[in-house]
């Protein structure tokens, strides 16, 4: 009997050892991977067709292959950085908070590059293509501290890229309503 006491002993201290070590990698994990992926999990610079190199420590890694694969002209979502009036629990604060914000980077783009704002069209944006703007806004979000454009040219990415406002550039993935799996349930 004693010997089956001193057995689950050295089985505990097995089960601890592994319960211990399990943890310190699934925490360095945790750590490594998921707490600074949006810092940025990739560093470097993509260059586009012209030559321009824009660095990627703010674009995510399907606009940066999406450049790659040769795509010059992506289109975007710009994500800013939160502040306190941005995140705000009353509706009407935080929307006017976000309309801000989205102001100040676009106005500073427009320091820069030429910005063509959905508001400016006489067509919508996607349907003007005798605009020299470099970037066109095609949407701002009310409620969520972003909007969407096109990149016409590499230099107005490279100018988001570097403002202090903007906290990541995502691929604008096209989006199609369809009926056809919806049927069922309508």
């Amino acid at each position: 009997k004693e010997m089956d006491y001193e057995v689950n002993w050295v089985h505990m201290k097995i089960l601890v050892g592994f319960l211990l070590v399990g943890t310190l990698f699934g925490y360095a994990f945790y750590f490594n991977y998921i707490h600074h992926y949006e810092d940025s999990s990739l560093v470097g610079y993509v260059v586009f067709d012209g030559g321009t190199k824009v660095s990627t420590e703010k674009l995510s890694p399907e606009l940066v292959q999406e450049i790659q694969s040769g795509n010059n002209e992506p289109k975007i979502v710009v994500v800013l950085k939160d502040n306190l009036e941005t995140t705000s629990a009353d509706l009407d604060e935080r929307k006017e908070a976000i309309q801000e914000v989205q102001q100040e980077v676009i106005n500073h783009l427009e320091d820069k590059v030429e910005v063509l704002k959905a508001e400016e069209a006489s067509v919508p944006v996607s349907d003007a293509p005798t605009s020299n703007a470099d970037f066109k806004v095609t949407h701002e979000f009310d409620t969520v501290n972003a909007f969407a454009g096109e990149v016409k040219a590499p230099q107005a990415l490279a100018e988001l890229v570097n403002d202090g406002k903007v906290k990541r550039i995502l691929l604008d993935y096209p989006v199609e309503a369809s009926l056809d799996q919806s049927v069922l349930r309508i």
